[in-house]
């Protein structure tokens, strides 16, 4: 819980965190391509395709990125 400082005495320090990920596209397009395949089966199959081959993109991305964090 929050709690303001009144006294004349200096807040602490905040710990140091570790280096932070560079934004990426790859959680979006994970995303995008789980509710295109959602929609596919609702309307065709094209779109369930579509969506498949965006979430193997975006997946793959993501891997790769959380790989090559783990080797720095």
């Amino acid at each position: 819980m929050f709690r303001p400082n009144f006294s004349n005495e200096p807040m602490p320090e905040a710990p140091e965190s570790q280096a932070s990920a560079e934004p990426s596209y790859a959680p979006f397009l994970v995303a995008l391509g789980v509710t295109m395949i959602f929609w596919g089966i609702v309307t065709s199959p094209v779109m369930s395709a579509g969506g498949f081959v965006l979430f193997v993109c975006g997946l793959w991305l993501w891997i790769n990125e959380i790989a090559q964090g783990w080797r720095k």
